[in-house]
């Protein structure tokens, strides 16, 4: 007779009540990936948020779903919502009673991805990348990795870009095991290699003329090739600041004002029209 063993609710307490945070951060180095803190108090839907780059979310508190395919995922307290890059999905957030939700993000840029794959290929093997949001119910050994880069953080030690890298790839092991892996050979289209490029300096007044040079274009050829990907070079810049101004928002304290300016919009009464056009709610309603 085989004995079923239930699988134990990961021990977040340390986390919540751990010094770092309690207030928002960010950790993140080019070509590897960013890990942050989010927080909302205030239960909301966020439609059609993109997710640009692989990420892994830890429900600290509250829960959360995700609703790609029109199919929602709910991830509870101690779950983790695994989302492939490249994902459009609506979210919501909903906050404990008389609390807030909180979570923490992981994000893995694609060189990292290709990287980890050309290094572990007997662990990669012949797995399925994952093409959808999958929720990993009660995920101890990834908490056990995210609560290593806490505790790094709260000792005072400066996450390097070596240390990062391999706290995320610790992450990307631990997900494999779980069959869960991301596309490591998946090349970036046109669209994406711009979103990265004019991400790097959103507050930049862009043009399109300096961005095809950058990809050794005429300009035109560089509108063609865009169009034949149903998209243009003012919405992905659009996208770029709209989205940088939601992860602001949810994983900073940044006043409204502050974060339009990064984001690159002169007025913050201009970011709020677009981002509420965009997603649905307003700025204030985000966070």
């Amino acid at each position: 007779m085989v004995a079923l063993v239930e699988k134990k609710m990961p021990d977040l307490q340390p986390y919540l009540t751990s010094p770092s945070l309690m207030t928002p951060f960010q950790i993140g180095h080019a070509d590897i990936g960013v890990m942050a803190s989010l927080t909302v108090r205030t239960l909301h839907t966020i439609q059609r948020v993109r997710f640009q780059d692989a990420c892994v979310i830890l429900v600290l508190e509250g829960s959360k779903s995700v609703s790609d395919l029109d199919r929602p995922k709910h991830a509870e307290t101690g779950d983790i919502a695994v989302i492939p890059a490249g994902t459009i999905a609506d979210v919501t957030s909903k906050p404990n009673p008389n609390h807030a939700y909180r979570g923490v993000i992981l994000s893995f840029e694609q060189s990292l991805l290709t990287r980890f794959s050309e290094t572990y290929p007997r662990v990669v093997g012949s797995k399925q990348p994952l093409g959808q949001v999958k929720i990993l119910k009660r995920a101890e050994d990834i908490s056990d990795v995210v609560g290593r880069v806490i505790r790094d953080f709260e000792a005072g030690l400066v996450i390097e870009r070596d240390l990062l890298y391999h706290r995320l790839v610790e992450v990307l092991l631990t997900l494999a095991i779980r069959h869960c892996v991301f596309n490591g050979t998946r090349q970036p289209k046109l669209t994406e290699r711009v979103g990265v490029l004019v991400a790097a300096d959103l507050a930049r007044n862009w043009t399109a003329t300096e961005v095809a040079c950058e990809f050794a274009m005429s300009e035109a050829t560089f509108r063609r090739r865009l169009a034949r990907e149903r998209t243009s070079f003012s919405a992905i810049l659009a996208e770029a600041r709209l989205g940088k101004g939601l992860f602001l928002l949810q994983s900073t304290e940044q006043d409204i004002t502050s974060i339009a300016l990064d984001v690159g919009y002169q007025s913050p009464s201009h970011f709020t029209a677009r981002f509420r056009r965009r997603y649905g709610v307003a700025p204030s309603d985000a966070r």
